[in-house]
């Protein structure tokens, strides 16, 4: 397919006719005003079955059975907690490491890539032991993210630019100066501060929220969808649990309010994307991630 569109499956059956319609007109190109219609047909039916879904309860999230992972890779979950930035990515929720059923894990995404995730059944192949779903899962996948573009638009801007929709800014922190550090102190001065800036990918681990016995993604989406896609029913992933939901989590998590995925009986679940009546296929522009990164100063004199 043209790198410059893209393959996905859209779950149209959990959505409201406007979001579906604007998201046709505005990022689909396989779309004229003349299909309209008939799509409008399409989504009104799996629009009905979905709620025929929900009304019945079928897949209920709160079935999701949750087990811990075999005793024997105990030493390999140690090496994964022992990396720094596992330990900072997991600092503000107690977490635990468990295998549980992808199919009835809540998702918050509209849409999956399809290229994308037939390029990670493709990789994962025939590893589908639990060392390698370890490393599938909770170490990113078998391969490296990829590096990103950059540009220096000026001197206070940079750009950065990733194939990868994971890509973002990690934040500023302070930073003590090291003799490494001088070099880059082209326009000399004597620096006694500095200030270190990141951008990058989000944590490797597949991470949920459990709010009760209902698990909710925050990252890893595509992965698991390969997984289900694959014939693997249970990952193992890292389940951070949530005592007060309104205070711990934030009021959108991935397009959809946070009351919606807590709260409804029935949400959308990672298997509906597999489900060929609630889903359809559309080719989208190919998007790119870019990350601008500008800074400013102010400097002036104010009593001591």
């Amino acid at each position: 397919m043209d790198n410059k569109v893209q393959k996905i499956r859209y779950l149209y059956g959990a959505t409201t006719q406007p979001e579906f319609l604007n998201f046709v007109r505005t990022q689909c190109v396989n779309v004229s005003e003349d299909d309209i219609p008939l799509l409008l047909d399409k989504w009104r039916k799996s629009v009905a079955r979905f709620i025929e879904i929900t009304q019945k309860g079928d897949y209920l999230p709160e079935d999701n059975i949750v087990e811990d992972i075999p005793p024997e890779f105990r030493q390999k979950i140690v090496e994964i907690e022992k990396d720094s930035l596992f330990k900072k990515s997991f600092s503000s929720l107690p977490y635990s490491f468990k295998l549980v059923d992808i199919e009835r894990i809540v998702a918050g995404q509209r849409y999956v890539n399809i290229d994308y995730t037939d390029r990670l059944v493709e990789e994962l192949g025939k590893a589908t032991d639990m060392e390698s779903l370890l490393d599938f899962s909770l170490k990113g996948g078998f391969h490296n993210p990829p590096v990103p573009a950059e540009l220096q638009l000026s001197a206070n801007v940079y750009s950065y630019k990733s194939a990868s929709t994971d890509f973002r800014f990690l934040g500023g922190f302070p930073k003590k100066l090291s003799q490494e550090d001088y070099k880059y102190a082209i326009n000399g001065g004597m620096p006694v501060s500095a200030i270190i800036l990141f951008v990058g990918y989000g944590s490797p681990a597949i991470n949920v929220f459990q709010v009760g016995k209902r698990l909710i993604l925050n990252n890893g989406f595509h992965r698991l969808y390969a997984l289900l896609k694959a014939g693997i029913s249970k990952a193992p992933v890292v389940v951070q649990p949530i005592t007060n939901w309104n205070l711990e989590l934030p009021p959108n998590l991935l397009g959809l309010p946070t009351q919606y995925l807590v709260t409804e009986r029935r949400p959308s679940l990672i298997r509906d994307f597999l489900d060929a009546d609630l889903t359809t296929e559309l080719v989208i522009k190919a998007r790119d991630k870019s990350v601008q990164i500008q800074w400013n100063i102010n400097q002036f004199d104010i009593p001591r």
